[in-house]
């Protein structure tokens, strides 16, 4: 069966360059100290969004998110998105206000829309954006280098999207907070930038299709082993929030990355002081492959259903 993993290895193995792999491409930069890194995200109609709950604010702020979320990622700034949109007859008047909110959004991120692409579709309303952002060179971050003995760190929240999808899903009521996490997530710019100054931050990447899938792929880059602390994990959640909730939620957005044990304390100080909430420890990385579990030091199994974008086994 098809999977984005497999379809991303074969890309790896036939472009030339280590362009493939992160959140966002690095590229080069006039000045030799910095680099560009340059994200793709494409949202579809009732594969990604249903314009039911979505209104047009929603989904621009969402599709612009997503996007900067990667450039976050990389320990980069944002600057500028292009956007390509594929419109359908019924949504015409939906899509010119996805656009003029497009652009409001970018107003408030700080990032420039710079051009893109329109053009008609059958069916579905289909949204491409292209984000480009820079960074010193020394300050990007990606998932191949994690190290052993970091100890894994979330910045942001765990599963809050997930239970706003399945609320609006189900049409069942819950705090306000799930459903604007899963509508209007907030990539963590800021935050991305100051991992990216901090020299014993190895490896990150965001949180977008789930925990578990995420933090596997980080693993799996750096060819170590992620050991999760469910006692850690539970810790970390909400009364409304399970540990399976918070394993296969995605689209939350936060910051998945590794950073030294023996400095991390100092780090999640500083942390705390410049953003005002505690990062999140939920394990550690170690020799070997793939994710395992622990609860009180024992090694547990635990069995849940991950997202996959084409329905493939995690």
């Amino acid at each position: 069966m098809i999977s984005e993993d497999k379809i991303v290895k074969s890309l790896q193995d036939s472009s030339p360059g280590a362009f493939i792999g992160n959140d966002a491409a690095i590229l080069p930069h006039i000045d030799s100290n910095q680099r560009y890194v340059i994200t793709k995200d494409l949202l579809v109609e009732d594969v990604h969004f249903r314009t039911k709950y979505y209104t047009p604010q929603d989904l621009a702020h969402k599709a612009l998110h997503a996007n900067l979320s990667d450039i976050a990622a990389m320990g980069a700034k944002p600057l500028y998105i292009l956007c390509g949109i594929s419109i359908s007859h019924q949504l015409q008047k939906y899509a010119v206000d996805f656009l003029h909110s497009i652009t409001v959004a970018c107003d408030k991120a700080g990032v420039i829309l710079i051009g893109g692409d329109t053009t008609a579709s059958k069916h579905h309303l289909l949204i491409s954006i292209t984000a480009l952002g820079h960074a010193p060179e020394c300050n990007l971050k990606q998932r191949s280098t994690a190290k052993n003995d970091d100890v894994i760190c979330v910045a942001g929240d765990l599963g809050f999207a997930h239970l706003g999808f399945l609320a609006l899903e189900q049409s069942h009521t819950i705090h306000p907070k799930y459903i604007n996490s899963f509508l209007r997530p907030t990539a963590k710019i800021n935050e991305g930038i100051w991992l990216g100054t901090v020299p014993s931050v190895n490896s990150m990447m965001d949180i977008s299709d789930g925990l578990y899938v995420d933090l596997k792929r980080l693993s799996s880059s750096s060819n170590k082993q992620a050991v999760l602390d469910l006692n850690l994990l539970e810790s970390h959640l909400t009364h409304e929030a399970s540990v399976q909730v918070a394993l296969q939620g995605g689209e939350d957005y936060g910051l998945l990355f590794t950073a030294s044990r023996n400095s991390f304390d100092k780090v999640a100080h500083e942390f705390t002081q410049n953003f005002g909430y505690n990062l999140k420890v939920i394990g550690h990385i170690t020799d070997g492959t793939g994710i395992s579990f622990q609860r009180n030091n024992q090694y547990v199994n635990v069995t849940t259903n991950f997202f996959t974008h084409f329905g493939e086994d995690a």
